[in-house]
């Protein structure tokens, strides 16, 4: 609930909507709630990650067991290190642990 709240907060509102109910009946008929919007407020990591980019906006394999190994295969070989934001001081650990070079934080 608290990620589709700060979805609504965040994204302008069009000048006819006045309330929760009207904002998401206005998603609904630009059928942006089946799209890109249900994907970012269900799983948004998966969303940053490309997942959702890679199923062209839509939900339906996020229950796809060999689907998901084939993208998280697909970002085991393009990517060495994903850095969390949520979890930045951890990210640092792992980047020293891995023998990664100094990093210069100012």
């Amino acid at each position: 609930v608290a990620r589709t709240v700060s979805a609504y907060n965040y994204f302008s509102h069009p000048p006819k909507v006045r309330s929760w109910r009207d904002y998401l009946d206005h998603l609904h008929a630009m059928n942006v709630v089946q799209g890109w919007y249900q994907a970012v407020s269900k799983n948004n990591l998966a969303f940053s990650l490309g997942w959702y980019h890679r199923q062209g906006g839509q939900t339906h394999q996020d229950r796809n067991v060999t689907e998901i190994r084939s993208f998280l295969s697909k970002l085991d070989q393009e990517m060495d290190l994903v850095m969390i934001l949520e979890d930045l001081p951890e990210s640092l650990v792992l980047w020293k642990h891995l023998g990664m070079q100094e990093l210069e934080l100012t």
